[in-house]
């Protein structure tokens, strides 16, 4: 990019977030959340031209068609005992990082994301190839787009600081799985406050005495107390990365 749209850009940024920063202060933070939309796609639209930006090897896994699916999420996929395991990935952006095959499992993945029709076009335009094609949906309105109790494994990754209502986020989300499903979420640890919640990034997710705790600044709710919610555990790993399960009841 040459100098002059870089700063351009950059001065954007620094206005949009003296914006933000007033709006979180008076608690309109959606208000604030519509103003870091902008910075979202210029993220997206950055990544995917430029195949990945600093991380080119995640950006090549995301867009392999024949890659397999390893971690806690492969884990979950594995414990169901039945096939297709139905996967949903809530704030997918426009390449989920779970569109993989788990070896002797049958997955159905569906992605769901606010800006989906912009990734999509952000994608047509770089001509980057979608295995797994975001649906437009918030959050915060799962089921008015999706049923309810439908999905064995719910996940949510670098997604929930995003949100314009996160424990609104974390019930609906809650409604769409199965009796007896796993809601994963995987966040860096208080991405909102490293970030001085500039862009989309407005909330915290963090661990005390093993609870997971999200809010904005110090306040936050326990996610572990949550109607619906029968069994969870969090972990913190030594990365600042902060893991959670949370089990519907039923």
């Amino acid at each position: 990019m040459p100098d002059g749209r870089r700063l351009l850009r950059r001065g954007a940024e620094e206005l949009r977030a003296g914006a933000q920063a007033v709006l979180h202060r008076v608690g309109a933070h959606r208000a604030a959340w519509r103003l870091g939309l902008a910075d979202e796609v210029d993220f997206w639209d950055r990544y995917l031209g430029t195949g990945g930006l600093d991380w080119p090897e995640e950006f090549a896994d995301r867009v392999d068609p024949q890659r397999e699916l390893t971690g806690p999420v492969a884990d979950l996929v594995r414990d169901v005992p039945y096939d297709p395991v139905r996967v949903l990935d809530v704030g997918s952006g426009p390449l989920s990082a779970f569109a993989g095959a788990v070896p002797g499992r049958a997955v159905e993945l569906v992605a769901v994301d606010p800006l989906a029709d912009r990734y999509a076009a952000l994608c047509a335009r770089h001509g980057v190839p979608t295995h797994v094609r975001p649906t437009v949906a918030r959050v915060e309105a799962l089921t008015d787009v999706l049923p309810l109790a439908q999905f064995d494994v719910v996940v949510a990754r670098n997604a929930l600081d995003h949100s314009d209502d996160p424990v609104r986020g974390v019930t609906e989300m809650l409604a769409v799985t199965r009796p007896g499903g796993w809601l994963y979420l995987e966040h860096a640890e208080r991405e909102g406050q490293n970030r001085r919640y500039r862009g989309l990034h407005h909330w915290d997710l963090w661990a005390e005495d093993g609870r997971p705790l999200v809010g904005h600044g110090s306040a936050g709710t326990d996610l572990a107390a949550l109607d619906g919610v029968a069994m969870t555990h969090t972990e913190v790993d030594e990365a600042g990365w902060v893991r959670v399960w949370l089990q519907r009841a039923g």
